[in-house]
C-alpha cells in the first residue's frame, strides 16, 4: 500500500499531542513494542524525551509525515510515520492516533526501528 502525507486533519492533531508530549496520556508507547522501543532508545543513545522532542521539531519544522491505510484486519486502519536522524543514524518512528485516548489527541508508538 502506497503511502500519502498526513490530513491536515490529522497533522493537527499529531502537533497537539506532541505539544504537550510532557504531561501524562498524550504520547504512549504500545505494550507489544515496549523492549524494542528501549532497544532502539539504547542503540540511539537517546531518552524517549529526547525523541519525541525530535519528532515535534521535525512536524513543527514542515519534515514529512507520512500516512498509511493498514492492512485488513490489524488493530488500526491507519498508522503514521516519520524518519528522523539522531546523531549519525536514521530511525524510523510508526504511531497511530489513538482513538481511545483519555485527551483530546493521543500518540501510540507502535515501532521504531532503523
Amino acid at each position: 500500500m502506497a503511502s500519502r502525507p498526513a490530513d491536515s486533519e490529522s497533522l493537527r492533531r499529531i502537533k497537539h499531542a506532541l505539544v504537550h508530549r510532557a504531561c501524562h496520556g498524550y504520547v504512549q508507547i504500545c505494550l507489544t513494542c515496549a523492549d524494542r522501543f528501549r532497544t532502539e532508545i539504547d542503540r540511539l543513545s537517546c531518552t524517549r524525551s529526547r525523541l519525541l522532542d525530535l519528532m515535534h521539531e521535525h512536524i513543527q519544522g514542515g519534515g514529512r509525515v507520512k500516512e498509511q491505510d493498514n492492512e485488513p484486519g490489524k488493530d488500526y486502519d491507519i498508522w503514521f510515520a516519520v524518519n528522523l536522524i539522531i546523531g549519525t543514524k536514521k530511525v524510523f518512528v510508526k504511531f497511530v492516533l489513538e482513538p481511545n485516548c483519555p485527551v483530546e489527541s493521543g500518540l501510540l508508538i507502535i515501532n521504531i526501528h532503523p
